[in-house]
């Protein structure tokens, strides 16, 4: 996925949960072709997981506490199966935050009182489905569904500054992604690698200049929707040893 998007040039990542994550691969600036579009300002490489067992699961939770109270949790499961034909992956996650803690003494109303900060919630919900087929020897065909939901609010400063609190809410940041994924071995030299995907991204915001306008619903409001259709076709030719020729051609919308 690309680490920015167009109308402010930056995306939060806080928001796009791991539990269900194999590997992640960084890539800063300019970033090859061979990646996939839209990499000109750099890339993060994300692979999801896949079963190695016939039969393997997990479940985590994690409990957050400030000020002796619940504030935020962390959960996540998984189930994945798999034999000679294919294999299937099932995963869903949660993080969740009622609210920060404030120490103890700070209590004005920029700030928060009795130890919560004021607009600090946040949540965040991820699925995936993933089915892998693998007909034949290193041949491999992968459809993947990911469904990201997410919500956040964002605390005023609350040190001395001329600037006057905001309170900002992202109600919307949600990502919903199809991707097709092929590898076909032709013969002991050539490969094939191709790949079909639609992404879509819908961002909302809302914008209130004071802690009565929060209270009210009374702000101004931005939303943010793109979508990304595309196709792509990998050749690589096995020249020589460790030497491999790669070719591409993609399409995109």
């Amino acid at each position: 996925m690309p680490v920015y998007i167009p109308y402010d040039g930056n995306l939060d990542l806080g928001r796009f949960l791991t539990s269900d994550i194999a590997s992640v691969e960084v890539s800063k600036g300019y970033s090859s072709l061979l990646q996939g579009p839209n990499q000109m300002g750099g890339a993060i490489n994300i692979t999801t997981k896949k079963p190695t067992k016939p039969i393997e699961g997990s479940i985590g939770y994690r409990q957050g506490w400030s000020r002796s109270k619940d504030n935020a949790h962390d959960m996540h499961a998984s189930f994945g199966a798999s034999n000679d034909l294919g294999y299937i992956q099932l995963s869903g996650s949660q993080l969740k935050q009622d609210f920060l803690g404030l120490p103890h003494g700070v209590d004005n109303p920029v700030a928060g009182s009795h130890g919560k900060m004021i607009n600090s919630s946040a949540d965040d919900k991820r699925g995936i489905v993933k089915l892998g087929f693998t007909p034949r020897g290193n041949d491999e065909y992968v459809l993947t569904y990911i469904n990201q939901d997410g919500e956040k609010d964002n605390p005023p400063y609350a040190g001395t500054s001329s600037q006057k609190s905001r309170y900002w809410q992202w109600p919307q940041y949600d990502k919903e992604s199809y991707y097709y994924q092929g590898t076909t071995h032709l013969g002991d030299r050539f490969t094939l690698k191709s790949r079909l995907y639609r992404d879509t991204f819908e961002n909302t915001l809302m914008m209130y200049n004071s802690l009565a306008d929060l209270k009210n619903k009374k702000g101004n409001y931005s939303h943010y929707s793109d979508y990304s259709d595309g196709a792509g076709l990998q050749l690589a030719a096995d020249m020589r040893e460790k030497r491999p020729a790669l070719f591409r051609r993609k399409l995109e919308g």
